[in-house]
């Protein structure tokens, strides 16, 4: 009897730690602070959680309402991955974005908001990535646009890494009463989009 109840005690913890995943991003590296442009922000709100439809991963979660009726969503996913989402809602006002200011817009939210813990190494700014990426593929505000960014341009130390930028006008979809384009950029590390 006893070695029953010894095998029981040695069995358990052995089958908490076997169930257990280990992640290889974590939770702490996802700084959770106040939009830096604070005079431009009407509000923001992080929030916490796991995305069940796909992985099971951990999110974090920050929205922004800026003063001028403009949206963005950037969502940090992680444990066995890290992806980076940034989405940004323009409001109804005159959508004068042209591929340079899609890109210096993007990069400045990616740099605020980036929390791999290490640094991605662009072969360029990512700036001129993004605008030149736009500029040769004919970027027209009125189109759908989508794109893997190319290859060789950035490297993460022994993982995978996937990005793309996207753009969408919704009047076409008439989704949208409020806002009048989207634009995603998507950045993931140490798995597949």
């Amino acid at each position: 009897m006893n070695n029953f109840f010894a095998i029981l005690v040695l069995s358990v913890p052995l089958t908490a730690v076997a169930g257990k995943t280990e992640c290889r991003f974590f939770a702490e590296m996802v700084n959770q602070r106040p939009p830096s442009n604070v005079a431009t922000v009407a509000a923001y709100h992080w929030d916490s959680g796991y995305d069940k439809k796909i992985s099971s991963e951990h999110t974090q979660t920050l929205r922004i309402l800026y003063k001028n009726g403009d949206h963005a969503v950037i969502k940090h996913q992680y444990c066995m991955v890290y992806r980076l989402e940034i989405n940004y809602f323009r409001n109804r006002q005159a959508d004068d974005l042209d591929a340079k200011a899609i890109a210096t817009l993007v990069a400045s939210l990616y740099s605020q908001y980036y929390s791999a813990p290490e640094k991605v190494t662009f072969s360029t700014p990512l700036t001129e990535i993004i605008a030149t990426t736009l500029i040769t593929q004919n970027f027209d505000r009125k189109k759908d646009f989508e794109s893997g960014l190319p290859d060789g341009v950035a490297e993460y130390p022994q993982q995978d890494l996937n990005y793309s930028i996207s753009y969408k006008p919704l009047d076409k979809y008439k989704t949208s009463g409020i806002y009048s384009s989207v634009i995603r950029f998507y950045m993931g590390i140490g798995g597949v989009p």
